[in-house]
């Protein structure tokens, strides 16, 4: 075994070594970071796209642009369509072992008649050994004479902090209206868990009864079915979080409802 990530009193420490520990935390394929300009492409003239600054992780190795690149995209053809593609092209040299890596544009085949397909890249891995191997960043779609607008064909990685808002849970206090409820609300990421339960209450015909705001506002307005005690068909009974963030029962009998109890949850995407 050796120690990697260690002092040995020499140089020690080799890319492929590097490589593996970068895969093994951000996965083994190919993200653009959330860094810098995130490599954002703009067509400056019909025959240049510029590349922004950014940082790709590609299979454990990492790259970065930090100066804007131009690169020259070959005229079109009247009457044609193709589609060029804008890569990192990795290559390690077998000789000296020596790697690098490039930003190029590899030009796709014309057609007269139908849509045009990408051009075949240079497959494979470079955790396997591959060399060259090309990763597809953006797609120049060519109608004729002019190139349309960059289509983005790469993964962005989240950072930490964004993984660890999408899975945390808070607790929200809302502000409840209806004596004797009691919630619990929940968000977890974007998502959110509304339980509710307590003394019920007479609820009128076809009416809506705000019993808490103060709720994670909801992208669209969500229904959950009630369960309430002592009522022998209570399924036009439910509860609601709206995008202002109310939680509302609703009536949708054509009779007084009476109850004991009333218990629920309500389970919606927060905007």
């Amino acid at each position: 075994m050796d120690l990697v990530i260690g002092y040995q009193n020499k140089e020690h420490v080799t890319a492929g070594q590097v490589g593996r520990i970068v895969a093994g935390m951000a996965g083994d394929g190919t993200y653009v970071l959330k860094t810098q300009n995130e490599l954002a492409a703009t067509m400056q003239t019909a025959n240049q796209v510029r590349i922004d600054t950014g940082d790709l992780v590609m299979h454990g190795r990492v790259a970065t642009v930090e100066t804007p690149e131009t690169l020259a995209i070959e005229s079109g053809v009247t009457g044609q369509k193709r589609n060029d593609i804008v890569v990192a092209r990795y290559t390690k040299d077998a000789p000296s072992s020596v790697e690098s890596c490039q930003l190029a544009v590899v030009k796709g085949t014309p057609v007269s008649y139908g849509d045009p397909t990408d051009p075949e890249l240079e497959d494979g891995s470079v955790l396997d050994g591959d060399s060259p191997v090309e990763v597809p960043l953006w797609r120049i779609p060519i109608d004729g004479l002019a190139p349309g607008t960059p289509e983005q064909l790469f993964e962005s990685v989240l950072s930490i902090d964004e993984l660890r808002d999408s899975v945390s849970q808070s607790v929200v206090r809302a502000s409840i209206s209806w004596p004797g409820l009691n919630l619990d609300v929940r968000k977890i990421g974007n998502l959110v868990v509304v339980t509710y339960g307590g003394e019920s209450r007479e609820l009128q015909p076809y009416s809506t009864t705000v019993v808490a705001t103060g709720l994670p506002g909801a992208v669209v307005e969500t229904y959950a079915p009630c369960s309430m005690w002592d009522v022998g068909n209570n399924n036009s009974i439910y509860a609601s979080v709206s995008a202002g963030g109310d939680l509302t029962i609703q009536n949708r009998n054509d009779v007084v409802v009476n109850a004991t109890r009333v218990v629920g949850e309500v389970v919606y995407v927060a905007s």
